[in-house]
């Protein structure tokens, strides 16, 4: 519920939400980023899919696809 106690949906693909904006959990196959839910990474992130969110690659990768930070391609 809101604060005024109104119920209000998650954002879309979002099974457990804070708000209409803001996303804890994903349905399943989206990724999560940000507190919002993907079908995929952008640039420069790599597809956790156990954790079930886009995992920032290390700074020296060009680069990555996980699981690690520094699997860099």
């Amino acid at each position: 519920p809101a604060d005024d106690g109104t119920c209000r949906r998650c954002p879309p693909h979002c099974d457990l939400c804070a708000d209409d904006r803001t996303c804890f959990k994903c349905t399943f196959l989206y990724l999560m980023l940000n507190g919002a839910c993907r079908a995929s990474c952008p640039m420069d992130y790599y597809e956790d899919m156990d954790e079930g969110r886009c995992g920032q690659c290390h700074p020296t990768c060009g680069s990555c696809s996980g699981p690690l930070e520094d699997d860099c391609e």
